[in-house]
């Protein structure tokens, strides 16, 4: 069985002020209105189990943009056998899983059942310094690694045009995972250093430079300035590096410059090929940049992937397409709860285009 986030905590990031939520293994939907904070639910498990450490915050990040006030995202996972935890810096110590919380593991006969857990937490302090680490049984902390995270596995499908990351060799991406050549960038790095920047300019960019030289021997900075490469947490050589499709004969484009729903498509296809397949998918309006027959296509696949699926939609076809899925109401104060199918399937047959309304979370 591949690794499942059992319970999911959320606090002071973006808009959920506070949240707890149970997430069902498999096929999880996230319903609801506009800005109630559906997409921020996913982008919180995207954080927290990103196979990156580029991620910084900004102020418009936190609960009401009240700095002082930390963001956390915890959450209680149950690990695949196949992922070794070993691979930390530090031991990492289990808890017992009670049904409802991480219980610290005794001797009793009552918790000696009981599963192994582990709870794992991204911070950002009042500075917006970031913090990826494991919680153990007796309160002290060990750092989440990278290497953990990347076993474990996340192919994230946001709405925007971010959706095109897992198509270039940025570190962490799904096409990085699935060619596992780490000292790729560096070869090509090597590569690309070699050429003549400097020498490609022209004689007006080249003056410019020259006058800037000027500027700083009179401020006294350092003097001889040129272009060149230059590394950075944003731009990357991997991010020159991308996928490539044939459009038509003889002609071959970036698969990130090819349309919405074939990006998402492809990306999934990359992230389901690797090694050891990802234990979370997140996708963010599923219905986005494909017709209903894709769109059924695209669930039909995710149906048959193993692991913990996120989905939030605004498409009755989706809904539909997809009956063993779990279905969750987020409302206007950011909380979630189950919603019963019988009332999505009556509302379907009332007036198929609005699914979804505003339910008493309380039956």
């Amino acid at each position: 069985m591949s690794s499942r986030i059992l319970k999911l905590k959320i606090r002071n990031f973006r808009g959920v002020q506070e949240l707890e939520w149970y997430p069902a293994h498999g096929m999880n939907f996230v319903l609801g209105g506009g800005d109630t904070g559906k997409t921020t639910v996913l982008e919180a498990i995207d954080l927290l189990f990103s196979p990156s450490t580029s991620f910084s915050v900004s102020e418009t990040d936190y609960w009401m943009r009240e700095t002082s006030s930390c963001i956390t995202i915890e959450s209680v996972i149950r690990l695949d056998d196949k992922i070794d935890i070993s691979t930390q810096p530090n031991m990492a110590y289990p808890w017992h899983w009670d049904g409802t919380e991480a219980v610290i593991p005794d001797n009793n006969e009552e918790n000696a059942g009981n599963d192994e857990v582990y709870r794992v937490r991204f911070t950002a302090n009042d500075q917006q310094e970031t913090l990826w680490e494991v919680v153990q049984p007796d309160g002290s902390t060990i750092r989440f690694s990278v290497g953990l995270r990347r076993q474990i596995g996340l192919v994230s499908l946001p709405s925007d045009d971010r959706n095109d990351k897992d198509l270039r060799l940025v570190y962490g991406s799904a096409l990085d995972r699935h060619i596992g050549d780490v000292s790729l960038r560096s070869r090509i790095g090597k590569q690309v250093a070699a050429i003549n920047l400097q020498g490609e300019l022209s004689d007006e960019a080249k003056e410019a430079l020259m006058a800037l030289d000027a500027k700083f021997e009179e401020k006294a900075l350092p003097g001889g300035v040129s272009i060149g490469l230059s590394s950075s947490k944003g731009i990357s050589i991997g991010a020159l590096v991308g996928l490539l499709a044939q459009r038509a004969e003889g002609t071959q484009l970036p698969l990130s410059s090819w349309g919405a729903g074939t990006r998402r498509l492809a990306s999934l296809e990359i992230g389901a090929a690797n090694s050891m397949a990802p234990s979370f998918i997140t996708v963010d309006e599923i219905e986005r940049g494909l017709e209903p027959y894709r769109l059924r296509q695209f669930l039909a696949d995710l149906l048959k992937q193993d692991g913990q699926k996120f989905i939030t939609t605004h498409s009755p076809i989706a809904i539909a397409s997809a009956p063993e899925a779990q279905l969750w109401y987020m409302d206007s104060s950011g909380q979630l709860a189950s919603l019963p199918p019988e009332l999505v399937i009556k509302q379907q047959r009332n007036d198929p285009e609005r699914y979804c309304q505003v339910v008493d979370l309380s039956m």
